[in-house]
Protein backbone atom coordinates (compact mmCIF):
# COMPACT_ATOMS: atom_id res chain seq x y z
CA UNK A 1 0.00 0.00 0.00
CA UNK A 2 1.40 3.42 -0.91
CA UNK A 3 2.29 6.15 1.55
CA UNK A 4 -0.61 8.38 0.45
CA UNK A 5 -3.12 5.56 0.89
CA UNK A 6 -1.77 4.87 4.38
CA UNK A 7 -2.13 8.50 5.38
CA UNK A 8 -5.67 8.60 4.02
CA UNK A 9 -6.67 5.57 6.06
CA UNK A 10 -5.24 6.95 9.25
CA UNK A 11 -6.91 10.29 8.71
CA UNK A 12 -10.24 8.52 8.28
CA UNK A 13 -9.96 6.68 11.54
CA UNK A 14 -8.95 9.88 13.27
CA UNK A 15 -12.01 11.68 12.04
CA UNK A 16 -14.25 9.03 13.58
CA UNK A 17 -12.82 9.64 17.02
CA UNK A 18 -12.98 13.36 16.86
CA UNK A 19 -16.69 13.32 16.51
CA UNK A 20 -17.25 12.06 20.01
CA UNK A 21 -15.90 14.82 22.20
CA UNK A 22 -17.39 17.53 24.43
CA UNK A 23 -17.23 20.82 22.46
CA UNK A 24 -18.46 24.15 23.85
CA UNK A 25 -17.13 27.55 22.72
CA UNK A 26 -15.06 27.94 19.54
CA UNK A 27 -12.18 30.16 20.80
CA UNK A 28 -9.37 27.85 21.86
CA UNK A 29 -11.46 24.69 21.69
CA UNK A 30 -10.05 21.67 19.92
CA UNK A 31 -11.50 18.38 18.77
CA UNK A 32 -8.83 15.98 17.53
CA UNK A 33 -8.61 12.33 16.65
CA UNK A 34 -5.57 10.10 16.43
CA UNK A 35 -5.31 6.84 14.51
CA UNK A 36 -2.33 4.60 13.94
CA UNK A 37 -1.30 3.24 10.58
CA UNK A 38 1.90 1.27 10.11
CA UNK A 39 2.85 2.29 13.68
CA UNK A 40 2.69 5.99 12.78
CA UNK A 41 0.15 8.29 14.48
CA UNK A 42 -2.03 10.49 12.29
CA UNK A 43 -3.83 13.48 13.79
CA UNK A 44 -6.93 15.11 12.34
CA UNK A 45 -9.67 17.55 13.36
CA UNK A 46 -13.36 18.24 12.99
CA UNK A 47 -13.87 21.93 12.22
CA UNK A 48 -17.63 22.31 12.77
CA UNK A 49 -19.91 20.98 15.48
CA UNK A 50 -22.98 22.23 17.33
CA UNK A 51 -23.52 21.49 20.97
CA UNK A 52 -25.81 21.76 23.92
CA UNK A 53 -23.82 21.41 27.13
CA UNK A 54 -25.00 21.83 30.70
CA UNK A 55 -22.37 20.90 33.25
CA UNK A 56 -21.86 22.24 36.75
CA UNK A 57 -18.78 20.47 38.18
CA UNK A 58 -20.40 20.61 41.64
CA UNK A 59 -23.46 18.71 40.34
CA UNK A 60 -22.35 16.62 37.34
CA UNK A 61 -25.27 14.19 37.71
CA UNK A 62 -27.56 17.03 36.51
CA UNK A 63 -25.42 17.65 33.43
CA UNK A 64 -26.18 16.88 29.80
CA UNK A 65 -24.06 16.80 26.66
CA UNK A 66 -25.45 16.69 23.12
CA UNK A 67 -23.09 17.23 20.19
CA UNK A 68 -23.90 17.23 16.46
CA UNK A 69 -20.81 16.86 14.28
CA UNK A 70 -20.66 18.03 10.68
CA UNK A 71 -18.61 15.22 9.12
CA UNK A 72 -18.02 17.21 5.93
CA UNK A 73 -15.72 19.50 7.95
CA UNK A 74 -13.13 16.83 8.66
CA UNK A 75 -9.58 18.13 8.28
CA UNK A 76 -7.03 15.37 7.93
CA UNK A 77 -4.31 17.54 6.44
CA UNK A 78 -4.87 17.06 2.73
CA UNK A 79 -7.70 17.25 0.21
CA UNK A 80 -7.22 13.58 -0.75
CA UNK A 81 -7.43 12.43 2.87
CA UNK A 82 -10.49 14.60 3.53
CA UNK A 83 -12.22 13.27 0.41
CA UNK A 84 -11.50 9.67 1.40
CA UNK A 85 -12.96 10.26 4.88
CA UNK A 86 -16.12 11.72 3.35
CA UNK A 87 -16.50 8.75 0.97
CA UNK A 88 -18.85 5.72 1.39
CA UNK A 89 -15.85 3.65 2.58
CA UNK A 90 -15.59 5.83 5.68
CA UNK A 91 -18.21 8.43 6.74
CA UNK A 92 -20.49 8.27 3.68
CA UNK A 93 -21.49 11.89 4.17
CA UNK A 94 -23.97 11.81 1.27
CA UNK A 95 -26.14 9.38 3.28
CA UNK A 96 -25.09 10.34 6.81
CA UNK A 97 -23.66 13.87 6.96
CA UNK A 98 -23.67 14.15 10.76
CA UNK A 99 -22.60 12.18 13.80
CA UNK A 100 -24.21 12.60 17.22
CA UNK A 101 -23.05 12.11 20.81
CA UNK A 102 -25.59 12.24 23.66
CA UNK A 103 -24.76 11.66 27.30
CA UNK A 104 -27.07 9.64 29.54
CA UNK A 105 -25.06 10.13 32.74
CA UNK A 106 -22.15 12.22 33.99
CA UNK A 107 -20.37 11.32 37.19
CA UNK A 108 -17.57 12.80 39.23
CA UNK A 109 -14.41 10.83 39.90
CA UNK A 110 -11.63 12.04 42.19
CA UNK A 111 -9.30 15.01 41.64
CA UNK A 112 -11.52 17.07 39.31
CA UNK A 113 -12.03 14.18 36.91
CA UNK A 114 -15.35 13.12 35.35
CA UNK A 115 -16.88 10.48 33.09
CA UNK A 116 -19.69 11.02 30.63
CA UNK A 117 -21.48 7.82 29.62
CA UNK A 118 -23.52 8.18 26.47
CA UNK A 119 -24.28 7.02 22.96
CA UNK A 120 -22.34 7.85 19.82
CA UNK A 121 -24.11 7.49 16.46
CA UNK A 122 -22.46 7.58 13.06
CA UNK A 123 -23.49 6.03 9.72
CA UNK A 124 -26.74 4.81 11.32
CA UNK A 125 -24.92 2.78 13.99
CA UNK A 126 -25.28 3.67 17.69
CA UNK A 127 -22.98 2.34 20.41
CA UNK A 128 -22.22 3.23 24.03
CA UNK A 129 -19.27 5.57 24.48
CA UNK A 130 -17.74 6.80 27.74
CA UNK A 131 -15.49 9.85 27.74
CA UNK A 132 -13.13 10.75 30.59
CA UNK A 133 -12.20 14.37 31.21
CA UNK A 134 -10.67 16.77 33.73
CA UNK A 135 -12.08 20.10 34.92
CA UNK A 136 -9.64 23.01 34.94
CA UNK A 137 -11.27 26.21 36.27
CA UNK A 138 -10.23 29.27 34.24
CA UNK A 139 -10.16 31.72 37.16
CA UNK A 140 -13.14 33.76 35.95
CA UNK A 141 -15.91 31.30 36.80
CA UNK A 142 -15.61 29.29 33.59
CA UNK A 143 -14.10 25.87 33.06
CA UNK A 144 -11.84 24.11 30.59
CA UNK A 145 -12.69 20.45 30.10
CA UNK A 146 -9.87 18.33 28.69
CA UNK A 147 -9.89 14.62 28.01
CA UNK A 148 -10.89 11.93 25.60
CA UNK A 149 -11.62 8.31 24.95
CA UNK A 150 -11.23 5.58 22.40
CA UNK A 151 -13.62 4.07 19.85
CA UNK A 152 -13.52 1.07 17.56
CA UNK A 153 -13.88 2.31 14.00
CA UNK A 154 -14.95 -1.15 12.83
CA UNK A 155 -17.85 -1.20 15.32
CA UNK A 156 -19.29 1.71 13.30
CA UNK A 157 -18.49 0.25 9.87
CA UNK A 158 -15.85 2.92 9.29
CA UNK A 159 -13.16 1.83 6.86
CA UNK A 160 -14.60 -0.63 4.35
CA UNK A 161 -12.77 -2.64 1.72
CA UNK A 162 -8.99 -2.63 2.15
CA UNK A 163 -9.36 -0.42 5.25
CA UNK A 164 -10.92 -3.25 7.30
CA UNK A 165 -7.46 -4.76 7.62
CA UNK A 166 -6.29 -3.80 11.12
CA UNK A 167 -2.70 -4.66 10.26
CA UNK A 168 -2.83 -1.65 7.95
CA UNK A 169 -5.02 0.69 9.99
CA UNK A 170 -5.59 0.08 13.71
CA UNK A 171 -9.17 -0.39 14.84
CA UNK A 172 -8.84 1.88 17.88
CA UNK A 173 -9.12 5.62 17.31
CA UNK A 174 -8.27 8.01 20.13
CA UNK A 175 -10.36 11.13 20.76
CA UNK A 176 -8.82 14.20 22.37
CA UNK A 177 -10.69 17.37 23.25
CA UNK A 178 -10.26 20.67 25.03
CA UNK A 179 -13.36 22.83 25.39
CA UNK A 180 -14.31 25.89 27.37
CA UNK A 181 -17.57 26.63 29.14
CA UNK A 182 -17.89 30.22 30.32
CA UNK A 183 -19.64 31.25 33.53
CA UNK A 184 -23.30 32.07 32.91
Amino acid sequence: MGRTARHLGIAAALALCAAAVLPAEPAGDSLEFVATQAEAPLIGRIRSFANEIRLDPAHPQDGKVRIRIDLATVDAGSRDADDLLRSPEFFDIDRSPQALYESQAIRALDGGRFEAAGTFTIKGTSRPLTLAFRDRPDGSGGHWFEGGGSVSRLAYNIGNGQWKDTSTLDDAVEIRFRVHLSAH
